[in-house]
């Protein structure tokens, strides 16, 4: 699994020292971020233990999408174990794209992960 420590642009090195500091030497630099395998029990580590790092998410997915219905079906194919009890909340942001309107993007990606998840537990809703 995919592990990213999103961080100011600057500060990815200190994260890179903190995650090696912790035991993580296989990671990968970005603008913004350090990229490392692992799995729930390290994200939520990470989480806990990262000062440099503004958080740390376990990305779902990468894809092209230039219309919302791209969107929906690339956050639909996204692989997750989701639990009965699952929350899904939804945050990003847009750069450069032409899906510039982030509430409505956030909208279609939620709607994707729970008709996502509806499919995998054979259920109708996530409610109740």
């Amino acid at each position: 699994m995919n592990i990213a420590c999103l961080c100011a642009f600057g500060l990815e090195g200190v994260v890179r020292h903190e995650l090696h500091t912790l035991g993580y030497s296989e990671t990968q630099t970005e603008n913004g971020r350090v990229n490392l395998g692992g799995d729930f029990s390290d994200g939520a580590r990470l989480n806990f233990c990262l000062r440099a790092a503004d958080r740390v998410v376990l990305p779902l997915g990468k894809f092209p999408a230039s219309t919302f219905d791209e969107l929906y079906e690339g956050a639909r194919r996204a692989e997750f174990p989701f639990p009965k009890n699952a929350r899904i909340m939804v945050s990003g942001k847009s750069v450069k794209s032409k899906l510039s309107a982030f509430e409505v993007c956030a909208s279609v990606t939620k709607k994707a992960l729970i008709d996502r998840a509806c499919a995998s537990l054979g259920v109708s809703s996530l409610s109740g």
